[in-house]
């Protein structure tokens, strides 16, 4: 999903422009997700070193919140004026909306400033170019203690959590007390399952969370259209807690 932001709206329905220089500036990503923002998105921009120090507008801070829910395990990818910075990660989740996006060039964050605070756009802007370090940590580190979905395919492994998780739900099958769980993947679990299955049909799978193994077995064919479903056993109560693991952000333990 990709989403634009201008002052007071995160939509594709944009609102009035604050600045003269209102399109879109800075891109952030996450898997399953991406945001344009304006620089109507920040009440205070300022450069500190090599680092870009930014302070979201309140209406902007939620989509802050929510890019930050799974600090430190999940990397944020960054753009301005379409220059690639390294994937970052924050210590813990910010829900004031004050987060500080490394660049690796005192010179870039300076520059970056003016395009940030709408005093010049990115057509007019200098941006020195800059070599993107190695993302640390790994692009999809596991989250130890937090909730989402294991996903390992013949010795390959990823982790998907909302946002990347698009959503889950219990379907039950008339006549059958057995409860059916689906699973609706993002677009980066979706990419990673149907190259990884494709690869290796015949080859192990599992799928777990919170270290409940969901399914395990061969792999019949190529997992392509992004939707897991699989049963899930008669007990309403423990299918609801299974399924709100793979969708919250609250810890397993």
């Amino acid at each position: 999903m990709t989403r634009l932001f201008h002052w007071g709206v995160v939509s594709a329905a944009l609102a009035t422009p604050v600045f003269a220089q209102s399109g879109p500036v800075m891109q952030l990503g996450i898997p399953g997700d991406t945001v344009m923002i304006s620089p109507s998105a920040f009440t205070s921009v300022e450069a500190r070193g090599d680092m870009l120090v930014l302070l979201a507008h309140r209406g902007f801070a939620p989509v802050i919140a929510d890019y930050t829910a799974n600090a430190p395990h999940q990397a944020i990818s960054v753009s301005i004026c379409d220059v690639a910075l390294a994937p970052f990660t924050v210590p813990a989740p910010v829900s004031n909306g004050y987060i500080e996006v490394p660049t690796a060039s005192a010179a870039f964050a300076e520059a970056a400033v003016s395009v940030l605070q709408g005093q010049i756009g990115c057509d007019a802007a200098a941006l020195p170019q800059v070599e993107p370090a190695a993302v640390s940590p790994a692009e999809n580190p596991a989250p130890p203690a937090n909730p989402g979905l294991h996903l390992a395919v013949s010795g390959e492994e990823h982790y998907a959590w909302p946002p990347g998780i698009a959503r889950t739900r219990l379907l039950r099958s008339e006549g059958t007390d057995v409860l059916t769980l689906e699973i609706e993947l993002g677009p980066g679990a979706t990419a990673w399952m149907a190259d990884a299955t494709t690869r290796n049909i015949g080859s192990e799978i599992q799928i777990s969370t919170c270290g409940d193994i969901l399914i395990t077995g061969p792999i019949p064919y190529p997992f392509t259209e992004g939707i897991l479903a699989f049963p899930i056993g008669a007990d309403q109560v423990r299918a609801m807690e299974i399924a709100e693991n793979i969708t919250s952000a609250i810890s397993c333990n």
